[in-house]
């Protein structure tokens, strides 16, 4: 195989409309590549995204340009920079939605939203040990999982090797994640849990069109049905719905992992049609200020709380959690 091998035809325009605008293999397609750098663009311009996300979207921007490239030319080297980082991102979905899922299954069944119980926090150390295990591995099995995808895509000779490889198991990760995430923070009446609907709703439905486009563009190409650019739309589609599925991750993640004083995230939709998650600035969250009062000599409620934190066999939350600190130093 030689890197400026030519590639055979598979997209509609390619088939019937191949140099339509000189020095240009398949124009229209090409040209939108653009809308998926400028999706991505704006999706990585949102604040304090996790490196996870960034990669996510980097690979989208990457893959814009190489869609350009690949279209521009059929050869067999702008393919691979055309369908590589998009494998990137595919996988690190993956990743981030096992990642959750882990996270909610394992949660503490008594616990509300990321409130524990005093009476909860040996069980929720314990499960936080499995979650860090599980997540450690799955980590290492994903990156594993996408050295041998790309070793593979290169010497397969599997039609549709993408399709089946990476493609279908993001589609099953990402349409079932979504769908159990929402449903268990509906259950739970958490505060975000409407604007993962509206999210989970438009990524899969939008996802299910460009899948519907590509098959138009593989196996309807002809006269009639060339007219409505099925691959330019599969490629809009497609960016969208996957900008979608990732702000579903980030509004998820975001909640789970900010302390109670860095704010709520927020979603809003920008000229109605396009998400973006809101998530508050380190040192931007403001709170009213207070009076200072002495509390020392106010009086105290004779209450069933404050008669357990004040009494001296009562083992503190704290204990819990800074015992498997104290038994690493003893071991020491």
């Amino acid at each position: 195989m030689n890197w400026d091998d030519p590639l055979p035809p598979v997209f509609c325009e390619g088939k019937l409309w191949k140099g339509l605008v000189p020095g240009f293999d398949e124009f229209f397609s090409g040209l939108s590549g653009v809308v998926i750098i400028i999706i991505a663009l704006f999706g990585m311009a949102q604040p304090r995204l996790e490196v996870l996300t960034k990669m996510m979207y980097a690979g989208m921007i990457v893959s814009g340009v190489g869609t350009m490239m690949l279209h521009w030319k059929t050869v067999v080297s702008f393919n691979l920079a055309d369908v590589y980082p998009l494998l990137i991102t595919l996988t690190f979905g993956i990743i981030a939605f096992f990642d959750e899922l882990i996270f909610e299954f394992r949660r503490t069944k008594s616990a509300s939203g990321n409130i524990l119980p005093v009476r909860n926090v040996k069980i929720e150390v314990r499960n936080e040990r499995i979650r860090m295990l599980l997540s450690a591995i799955f980590y290492t099995l994903g990156m594993l999982y996408l050295v041998a995808g790309l070793i593979l895509y290169i010497y397969s000779n599997i039609p549709s090797f993408y399709d089946i490889y990476f493609a279908v198991p993001f589609a099953f990760f990402a349409i079932f994640g979504m769908i159990f995430l929402t449903y268990t923070n509906r259950k739970d009446r958490r505060p975000y849990a409407k604007a993962l609907v509206k999210l989970s709703s438009v990524g899969i439905i939008t996802g299910l069109v460009a899948i519907a486009f590509k098959i138009i563009d593989s196996a309807g190409c002809n006269t009639v049905t060339i007219w409505i650019f099925p691959h330019v739309l599969f490629h809009i589609f497609l960016s969208y719905s996957t900008h979608c599925v990732i702000c579903f991750l980030t509004l998820y993640r975001s909640n789970n992992y900010l302390l109670s004083g860095e704010g709520v995230p927020s979603m809003d939709w920008h000229f109605h049609i396009f998400p973006m998650i809101n998530i508050p600035m380190r040192g931007m969250v403001e709170h009213p200020e207070q009076p200072d009062v002495d509390i020392s000599s106010a009086p105290q409620a004779d209450t069933a709380h404050s008669r357990l934190l004040n009494s001296e066999d009562t083992e503190r939350p704290s204990d819990y959690s800074m015992r498997p600190f104290q038994s690493f130093e003893a071991a020491i």
